[in-house]
């Protein structure tokens, strides 16, 4: 009979210490996944940001804001495939036509109309941005002629409202190779 008690007890630590670090892996696993989930969700809720996003975020995808900028807020979002940068500000007529310039465009490549409003739906509902139809809305697409990557491409939309103090809306979105 020795033997066979002895059989329990080694099949009962054999199991006790295959079955706790399983369970620690189990419930680590899904804390981690939590986190990273209220992180998001977190991100999410808090929308645009007020101020100039970090140098770092500004080299990335090379949105080069206008010293002379007001009303300056950005949101970054990132995903495995995509980041995207969301920046909005007002400036004024020659801060606008910097801004393009250093992106390769000028105002005269704004188109006006219908197909004025640039940034997607999805991406304007995500800040939230709203584009009235009220409004008197250039803009346009681009992507970056960098040689080096990663090559953000734009989506750039302006409100002309006060020509003086125009407000733009931009997202620079840098997609990764799979």
């Amino acid at each position: 009979m020795p033997g066979t008690a002895g059989r329990i007890r080694r099949g009962i630590v054999i199991t006790l210490l295959v079955l706790i670090p399983a369970g620690y892996l189990v419930i680590s696993a899904g804390q981690s996944h939590n986190e990273a989930a209220a992180r998001e969700l977190s991100a999410e809720q808090a929308g645009l940001v007020n101020g100039l996003p970090s140098p770092v975020q500004l080299a990335v995808y090379r949105v080069p804001v206008p010293e002379q900028a007001g009303g300056v807020a950005f949101f970054e979002a990132n995903s495995w495939s995509t980041d995207t940068l969301y920046v909005q500000f007002t400036t004024t007529q020659a801060g606008l036509a910097g801004f393009l310039g250093q992106l390769g465009a000028g105002p005269d490549d704004l188109r006006a109309g219908l197909r004025a409003v640039t940034v997607p739906a999805a991406q304007a509902a995500q800040v939230p941005w709203a584009f009235p139809d009220d409004h008197r809305w250039a803009g346009l697409t681009l992507t970056s002629r960098e040689p080096h990557p990663p090559h953000p491409a734009y989506a750039i939309t302006v409100d002309l409202d006060d020509p003086a103090s125009p407000a733009v809306f931009v997202t620079s979105t840098v997609r990764f190779a799979r």
